[in-house]
């Protein structure tokens, strides 16, 4: 008796240094949680799995710092002429000049190969070593030449024999020293010979 009544006189002052407790008017409420904003625009379906995806079409642009593919060339040749159609009836000498003339200044002045290359003829006799008969491939071997050594192409002189309708002309590609010889009928260049060095044809003349 006597201990219970020592514990409830101890406990009586800390109850009264605590106080009542308050309990709130209006208890808080939890915050919720923002909305999700919905888009105007409509959801696109799910991918069913095995459908097929969009392809892609690949790029056909090179990697950028990278040239033309292995084996093509890095210039471009000038557009090829139709072949020169000769005349069904011979044409005076004189003509036949005023052709040779036009020749020279397309080829040697104007390094205009296309205007040459139209003054000879489909089957052109071509004695130039190390190229073959024919028109194509002496536009090829003479197109690549002109159009990639052009600034090198100097014209020295020309001749022509009226009485046989033989055309010369000296000029150098860089250091070397050239000669062709044409021959000409009814109007159109039919073959060539090349001399290379100058020397060995033109000090004899």
């Amino acid at each position: 008796m006597r201990i219970l009544l020592l514990f409830t006189v101890l406990a009586l002052p800390l109850g009264l240094l605590a106080g009542p407790q308050r309990v709130p008017d209006h208890p808080k409420q939890p915050e919720e949680a923002p909305k999700p904003v919905q888009s105007s625009q409509p959801t696109p379906p799910p991918q069913q799995q095995g459908s097929p995806q969009p392809s892609q079409k690949p790029s056909s642009a090179p990697p950028a710092g990278q040239g033309p593919p292995s084996g093509q060339p890095s210039y471009v040749l000038p557009p090829k002429p139709r072949t020169c159609q000769q005349n069904i009836l011979p044409i005076s000498p004189y003509e036949t000049r005023q052709r040779w003339d036009r020749f020279v200044v397309a080829l040697l002045y104007d390094k205009n190969v296309t205007t040459a290359f139209s003054y000879i003829v489909q089957d052109y006799v071509n004695h130039a070593v190390g190229v073959e008969q024919g028109f194509e491939p002496a536009w090829n071997f003479v197109s690549m030449i002109w159009t990639t050594q052009s600034a090198n192409i100097i014209a020295d002189k020309t001749w022509f024999n009226r009485s046989s309708d033989i055309a010369w002309q000296k000029y150098t590609v860089g250091k070397f020293n050239i000669v062709d010889r044409f021959r000409w009928d009814r109007g159109c260049i039919v073959e060539h010979v090349s001399w290379t060095p100058a020397s060995m044809y033109w000090s004899n003349q």
